[in-house]
């Protein structure tokens, strides 16, 4: 049997988001891909909890896996509104210049010490709220003011000036936020703010967004002539909006709903394999989601290609069997029963 990302290997890496706590269970699944992300490990909170402080023990666990297995790690993430330590923006008289030198110590100490393992990182996470045309109200936009995005990439390239740079959004396929990625990042071009890429998190349901919107999402961020990664991609059964909390499990629907969705979509991914670099999965096994318990309080849900029992699924198979020699099964996969 052929892994994921060997069937993929002309297109694009297959990435997938892991903990260290759950690397032992999902060993065998792993296999399955060639990148990794540290799910929580590289985060601000985790490795600076105090200002004299890293703990970069387990970010280094997961970074020795990767070396061992043959596999990319992306670096996730350096600047984020949340899960930041308390220390972070306290003190008598927080300046700008304290919070700058925060940030390049935290971003040089990070970044130099994965300087030979890591080949990318999310800079900056989520800087765009929805619908707003505006950059997010946050404590560093407070206090150091909007050029605190541009000061994390160039922190981030003097320290390694190979590693390739990314801004990480959500919702990118909405044109108010899409038309606001586009015009920063054309500005940040014209001054020569160090950026290498987009990344589209693809946090998207069974029902959205359509897919007309994916496509036209990745023909418009094409022409900037950057690198575009999927960086958090799940399929929830649900859409944002039902607050339903009654299913033990998905239906048969539910299930060839979502396995269709996978499909189409990476019909996209491969149309623009000339400027996606990575397609990554935020969860192994739905066995193990953010989505369980978001945005409803007690639901499960089952967003990801291999099922509880760690077994792949209909949606799996959508993905992996598009070629040619495999036409005949996937028609078994969708005909009628």
């Amino acid at each position: 049997m052929e892994y994921l990302y060997q069937i993929y290997k002309e297109f694009f890496p297959i990435g997938v988001a892991v903990g260290l706590e759950h690397l032992e269970k999902y060993w065998d699944l792993l296999k399955h891909f060639n990148s990794i992300t540290p799910e929580n490990e590289l985060k601000f909170c985790e490795v600076h909890p105090e200002e004299s402080t890293y703990h970069f023990e387990k970010s280094d666990k997961l970074v020795q896996y990767a070396k061992e297995n043959n596999k990319l790690v992306r670096g996730h993430t350096l600047v984020w509104h949340t899960q930041n330590p308390d220390w972070l923006f306290e003190g008598k008289m927080v300046s700008r210049d304290m919070l700058l030198k925060r940030m390049e110590d935290h971003i040089s100490v990070t970044v130099d010490r994965y300087k030979d393992s890591i080949y990318c990182w999310d800079v900056v996470n989520e800087i765009f709220p929805d619908g707003e045309g505006k950059l997010r109200d946050t404590r560093w936009k407070e206090i150091i003011g909007e050029d605190y995005v541009e000061k994390a990439f160039c922190y981030a390239h003097e320290t390694n000036p190979k590693a390739k740079l990314f801004l990480n959004e959500y919702n990118c396929e909405e044109d108010i936020k899409l038309d606001l990625i586009i015009d920063y990042i054309c500005q940040l071009k014209k001054k020569k703010i160090p950026i290498d890429g987009v990344g589209v998190q693809g946090h998207y349901s069974i029902v959205y967004p359509d897919l007309e919107k994916v496509r036209k999402m990745f023909y418009r961020l094409a022409k900037l002539d950057l690198q575009i990664q999927i960086t958090e991609l799940d399929i929830s059964m649900f859409a944002f909006e039902d607050h339903s909390c009654d299913k033990k499990a998905p239906s048969r629907e539910m299930i060839d709903a979502q396995a269709r969705y996978y499909s189409k979509l990476f019909s996209i991914f491969r149309e623009y394999k000339d400027v996606i670099t990575g397609v990554t999965f935020w969860g192994a096994a739905d066995d193990f989601t953010w989505l369980d318990d978001f945005p409803v309080i007690g639901r499960k849900n089952w967003p990801l290609l291999f099922d509880e029992k760690l077994q792949p699924k209909k949606a799996f198979y959508a993905i992996a069997d598009f070629r040619e020699s495999q036409i005949r099964k996937m028609e078994e996969l969708y005909k009628e029963e």
